[in-house]
């Protein structure tokens, strides 16, 4: 079974080619992909962005596309035909980006004609993605897409309206043509269903995120303790993600400045993740005088955030809108119980009362108040950590493997 993904970028970090976009998504499409082979499968990669000569990795192959195989496949009938009409619609800031996707389509095309895949596996959905979704279902090409979340449905996720439009146009064709689809949890389902105002989706399947579930056994490079001159009888609550308005890691600042100094000296917050994208957050806690409380990070690599996960006590996620949320079963591995919100989509597929609690409502003394909680609480790692093996990425590989024996 020889299975092409396509994805608008994958994340690896120290890859000059593959860093420019840190991200769950990133992350996560890297390790979706990179499970497959040990299960047997042959797995190509097609990123939209990302021009590179090539490479193995993890057993996959990063396909070859630089600006010459770009160019000299260009479908110029395609493209000239379809693409005049489609950028008078949209808006100036998405029409360069619109324009590529179709350049970009020729070699897409001939990509999939020279290696005879048996399915392609699509990541998210985007006008780039879209254009060739459209290309394979009209071609009768087996492929399957998945959704590692909303964007259309929250105003807290800055997309335009054009891939606002995209991403619900696909949904309704999607349910009509049966097109197989993939989500990464319950709540995005449900979503789907109430938005297309139907029953069932029986062409839509729970595939939840995986986490590499093995504890790192190699002695702990960094000391948090010592890098963040924390006091060694504080305990330390991990905040991670890119900073944004949906991240909301505004309101986890908030909340903490509510706390009496007592309770505020027995824990510190770090915040892992760049911060450029909510520059607001830095000025919040410098005006309140808390940057010994709260402290940023920053983006750490993937290869050395298990040695924050190794020394912290919990891990509290506030975004507004989460598709799944990889920190809280990345923190179950480590024995780290999780403080969140019950709104979020993955809870009914990840809460545990002996890992997690879930607050009711989004009022900030009510995320201040879960703070004190989860630290009063007395948890067992143990568990937690048990909690956490039904998310390795194993499991999530099988998942994926069954629903293309399903479809072949």
């Amino acid at each position: 079974m020889k299975i092409l993904h396509y994805s608008e970028y994958i994340s690896i970090d120290g890859d000059k080619e593959f860093s420019k976009n840190i991200t769950g998504y990133g992350y996560m499409v890297s390790d979706i992909a990179s499970s497959l082979p040990n299960q047997g499968v042959d797995i190509d990669l097609l990123t939209f962005g990302g021009i590179t000569n090539g490479k193995k990795y993890h057993n996959i192959s990063i396909l070859k596309k630089t600006w010459s195989d770009i160019f000299l496949n260009i479908n110029y009938k395609y493209l000239f035909t379809n693409s005049i009409n489609m950028i008078k619609n949209v808006p100036k800031s998405d029409r360069k980006r619109i324009f590529l996707s179709y350049v970009m389509f020729g070699f897409f095309q001939k990509t999939i004609k020279k290696n005879n895949y048996s399915l392609i596996h699509f990541h998210g959905i985007s006008p780039a993605s879209d254009i060739l979704i459209r290309y394979c279902l009209k071609n009768n090409i087996k492929f399957i897409v998945t959704l590692h979340g909303l964007n259309s449905f929250s105003k807290s996720i800055k997309v335009s309206d054009f891939y606002n439009k995209v991403e619900k146009d696909f949904l309704n064709i999607a349910y009509s043509e049966k097109i197989p689809v993939s989500v990464i949890s319950q709540g995005i389902k449900k979503e789907i269903k109430n938005f297309l105002q139907v029953k069932n989706l029986e062409n839509f399947n729970v595939i939840t995120n995986g986490c590499d579930t093995k504890i790192k056994k190699d002695k702990v490079q960094i000391d948090i303790y010592k890098k963040y001159n924390i006091k060694p009888n504080r305990k330390i609550a991990l905040c991670i993600g890119n900073f944004s308005k949906n991240k909301n890691q505004r309101e986890v600042v908030k909340a903490y400045a509510k706390l009496d100094r007592k309770d505020k000296d027995r824990f510190v917050i770090l915040f892992l993740g760049n911060p450029n994208g909510d520059i607001e957050v830095k000025k919040l806690i410098d005006t309140m005088q808390l940057s010994n409380d709260l402290i940023i990070c920053s983006t750490i690599p993937k290869n050395e955030i298990y040695n924050y996960y190794a020394q912290a006590d919990f891990t509290i996620l506030a975004s507004i809108q989460e598709g799944f949320g990889l920190s809280i079963i990345e923190g179950f591995v480590y024995g780290l119980p999780n403080l969140t919100f019950n709104d979020l989509d993955a809870i009914a597929d990840i809460y545990n009362p002996e890992s997690m609690i879930t607050l009711q409502n989004r009022e900030d003394m009510r995320l201040s108040n879960g703070m004190i909680d989860i630290l009063n609480k007395t948890w067992d790692k143990d568990t937690i950590k048990e909690h956490s093996t039904i998310f390795s990425l194993e499991k999530m590989a099988n998942k994926y493997i069954n629903l293309y024996k399903g479809l072949l």
